[in-house]
């Protein structure tokens, strides 16, 4: 080919790179980018920051403890029900029972004495009288059994009154601590994991405005154009897995952190009901400890009148033994002159002969 030394016109793409200089180069659109990629990653940060805070609500353990706790509290109420209904009708046949026993055994006393009677009219009063007896032991046997019947059934009244309040107790605290539960994740952790999807969508919604409004500038390079295009589908793509696997992970934390909020409430609940056993524990003590005082007080005081009692018997008896023992000495002292003078008359043989 001929190739001269002039300079030869430039046509088509040679001619456009004449402009290429005042549009804007393709580092402007990647900071754009950079810039809405690194606020969504700080928004991300934020709610999870947020989100390892607060706790999600999980009400299924503590309503499935309070909804067993109302059933076995009515079955023990028909089971309490049933069981007095079964003991009224057993005491009735009982009764009855023992009604038809004595009413036979009264016949059999009656046929018995008409025998007695035909054979031994002498013997009647002796066996009516052992009639009367066995008749009394009997009816004695009867009142024990219903006494202890009666007690047994007054027992079992209290087991069952009980266990009653015991259950009506636990439910209170149950409920109270579903409150608190409820308090913490409805109030707290839901309010402050809303905005996730908001930011999401806000996040897309910018995508979109801003390659809209640049759409007008026509890229001389197709590969910016398709560059640009990559970098809004992965924005998309980039937001919709950011959000569903932060979802998961919200998911996997927010059940530790409903563990933990559960354990607090129980927690609270326990010391609350701690504190109430101990305030009613301080005042039984409070309460035992005053009548133990007036106890002791009453039992010195008898106790002071007792031996006050015993001090004078005391001293009286020492005063007795000592007229007792003065008048043993002088006892003593007359014996011993009576035995002094015995001795003289016996000493002296002419006064003895003179006697004979």
């Amino acid at each position: 080919m001929y190739n001269s030394g002039y300079s030869h016109t430039k046509m088509g793409l040679a001619a456009k790179n004449l402009h290429k200089s005042k549009e804007r180069s393709c580092g402007y659109y990647m900071r754009i980018v950079l810039f809405f990629s690194s606020l969504i990653q700080s928004l991300i940060i934020v709610s999870l920051v947020l989100f390892l805070v607060y706790g999600e609500p999980q009400q299924t353990v503590e309503e499935k403890r309070i909804q067993e706790l109302e059933q076995s509290y009515s079955r023990l109420s028909l089971e309490n029900v049933a069981l007095r209904a079964k003991e009224k009708n057993l005491t009735l046949f009982k009764f009855v029972l023992k009604k038809y026993d004595c009413s036979g055994l009264c016949m059999c006393f009656a046929f018995h004495r008409l025998s007695v009677r035909r054979r031994d009219p002498m013997g009647c009063l002796v066996q009516v009288w052992l009639d009367l007896l066995l008749l009394y032991m009997f009816r004695l046997e009867h009142f024990q059994w219903v006494c202890c019947h009666l007690v047994k059934t007054y027992s079992s009244r209290i087991k069952w009154n009980m266990s009653t309040i015991e259950l009506r107790r636990e439910k209170a605290l149950l409920e109270e601590r579903l409150d608190i539960y409820e308090k913490k994740c409805k109030e707290d952790f839901i309010k402050s994991l809303q905005g996730i999807p908001d930011v999401t969508k806000e996040f897309l919604k910018r995508v979109d405005d801003l390659f809209s409004k640049h759409i007008s500038f026509q890229l001389t390079c197709e590969k910016q154009s398709l560059q640009l295009e990559n970098i809004r589908a992965n924005c998309s793509s980039l937001s919709s897995e950011v959000e569903n696997k932060l979802q998961l992970y919200l998911d996997k934390v927010g059940s530790q952190i409903t563990q933990t909020v559960g354990e607090n409430a129980k927690c609270l609940t326990e010391n609350k009901r701690l504190n109430e056993d101990t305030s009613w524990c301080i005042r039984n003590r409070s309460e035992i400890i005053e009548g133990n005082k007036k106890i002791l007080k009453q039992t010195q005081q008898n106790n002071d009148k007792e031996v006050e009692h015993l001090l004078l018997d005391i001293r009286k008896l020492n005063a007795n033994t000592n007229l007792l023992e003065n008048s043993l000495s002088v006892k003593n002292i007359e014996i011993k002159m009576l035995n002094d003078k015995v001795n003289d008359l016996n000493a002296k043989p002419g006064v003895n002969n003179d006697m004979k």
